[in-house]
């Protein structure tokens, strides 16, 4: 929110930020909606992580509406433990904050975590706080820079819990 009174304010515009949010929040639902799937290999891998009782984190930069709204629209917004969104967080990646707020507030010491990235600020984020990384390409991230990772894989179908323990 802050973001946008800032940019609001630097442009000398009579803008509600609260209802230009809102108003964002709502297309946005609405463009996704019947639109959005999961990344092949993601429900598989949910349930064995769910099945080793392994604590499942979400954090994303995004709005907590907007992250809320895309896990409802795929059918997984019940399936974190935690779910750490731009919101949440003073500094979002690559800083390490949002990641090091998910281990807390899961339990587990931040060396415990793998993180699962697709961006290379993720990638990035989930190195600074001393996590391993599991990086996956992504058409939506396509050509950024994912050398960072402990593992780079082509596919969510490449992420296993063997995988994961293995780091």
């Amino acid at each position: 929110m802050d973001n946008y009174r800032a940019a609001i304010d630097a442009r000398g515009l009579k803008l509600d930020a609260g209802a230009l949010v809102e108003r964002k929040n709502r297309l946005f639902a609405e463009l996704i909606m019947g639109r959005l799937a999961p990344m092949p290999g993601v429900l598989r891998l949910l349930g064995e992580l769910r099945c080793g009782g392994v604590k499942v984190a979400v954090v994303s930069s995004s709005p907590l509406e907007r992250v809320n709204v895309s896990l409802e629209e795929i059918g997984l917004l019940m399936e974190f433990d935690v779910i750490i969104s731009g919101d949440c967080c003073r500094l979002g990646k690559p800083n390490p904050e949002p990641f090091l707020i998910a281990a807390e507030r899961v339990g587990v010491a931040p060396s415990e975590c793998v993180v699962v990235e697709d961006a290379e600020a993720g990638v990035k984020a989930g190195k600074a706080a001393g996590m391993k990384v599991v990086a996956v390409r992504s058409p939506n991230t396509f050509g950024q820079d994912l050398s960072g990772a402990d593992v780079i894989v082509d596919s969510m179908e490449r992420v296993n819990l063997k995988l994961m323990g293995g780091l």
